[in-house]
């Protein structure tokens, strides 16, 4: 009976998470490009690079919309885009920042930070404001309007790993290798508080605004669930150990009853009030994201180290129960 119960469960949480995988096989990714880092994705535009090209491309359509060619002779560590700005924006390991006009392709502001890579961006709210985190633990606010305007905002004791945006309560949270996470408010600048989260690295950061939840992961291999509905009552929720190594990031589901995190072994999780889904790849899962198409059913696109972009279908999942 156990058997029969869990068979039913498992199909029915693969037929939730992906009921179009037989036909969602064919996406163009470059999974074999080992100079893809990282990716962007605004509602159903997947926006990469390889550091020679950034490439706009259609996941309903399945083309590619536009191309892009950059040569910048550096890894690309962090991309970000935004539908309400005409400019894309990234990062280097070389530590470069590149404002690249979108219509134009042109490049419009570039600051070089040499002693520093450029590991992560992310844009406020009402696209005013563009944050930069570098590996030195400071973080620069620059006006988008007028990117010469810009300054020191926030420093950290380590690499900043992590800037994330909660539009409905306009908080930015800075996650570090320091093992905090700063919590500032994206319109006004002002500081909120600052999260101990562990000794090691906290490596990657999400929200979910329709359950008021903000969730951490890093080098403790744990889930870190902290409720954000008042930010003057933040408070832990819970904390639970999902794995034996490290953690790199980490993602909510729209309507905050999945997660899913990708490990420095190759794994992939999927977890839900359900049960579990895993998969392992050959190379650290650096990125894993919810791409929310407008319909009932999850899909996820991950980047493996050395290997590139993929969506992952469930039904190649393994699955267990909790």
């Amino acid at each position: 009976m156990k058997n029969i119960v869990l068979g039913i469960i498992y199909l029915s949480f693969i037929i939730m998470i992906d009921t179009q995988a037989q036909t969602n096989l064919n996406y163009d990714f470059p999974y074999n490009d080992e100079n893809v880092y990282c990716f962007d994705l605004n509602d159903n535009t997947l926006i990469y690079s390889n550091g020679k090209n950034i490439t706009f491309y259609d996941l309903i359509g399945k083309t590619v919309i536009k191309n892009i060619a950059l040569t910048i002779g550096s890894k690309v560590l962090t991309i970000k885009n935004d539908v309400n700005c005409d400019l894309i924006f990234i990062g280097t390991e070389a530590g470069i920042l590149y404002a690249i006009e979108k219509s134009t392709g042109l490049i419009r502001f570039q600051y070089d930070y040499s002693s520093s890579s450029v590991t992560v961006i992310e844009i406020n709210s009402n696209a005013t404001i563009l944050f930069v985190g570098l590996s030195n633990g400071m973080v620069y606010r620059y006006n988008i309007q007028n990117l010469n305007d810009h300054s020191e905002f926030y420093q950290h004791d380590a690499t900043i790993t992590s800037l994330k945006i909660s539009s409905e309560n306009h908080i930015l949270a800075i996650s570090s290798a320091d093992g905090t996470v700063s919590l500032h408010n994206d319109i006004s600048l002002e500081y909120i508080n600052t999260l101990k989260v562990d000794k090691g690295w906290v490596r990657d950061i999400a929200f979910n605004n329709e359950k008021g939840i903000f969730v951490c992961v890093g080098d403790d291999g744990k889930l870190h669930q902290w409720n954000i509905k008042n930010i003057d009552n933040i408070h832990k929720l819970n904390t639970s150990k999902e794995s034996g190594n490290w953690l790199l990031n980490v993602d909510v589901y729209k309507d905050g009853n999945a997660y899913c995190f990708g490990g420095v072994n190759g794994s992939l999780t999927i977890k839900h009030r359900f049960g579990i889904l895993y998969k392992k790849f050959k190379g650290p899962v650096i990125e894993s994201r919810f791409w929310d198409n407008g319909n009932k059913t999850m899909k996820i696109l991950i980047c493996v180290l050395g290997r590139g972009i993929t969506y992952v279908p469930a039904k190649e999942m393994k699955f267990k129960s909790l």
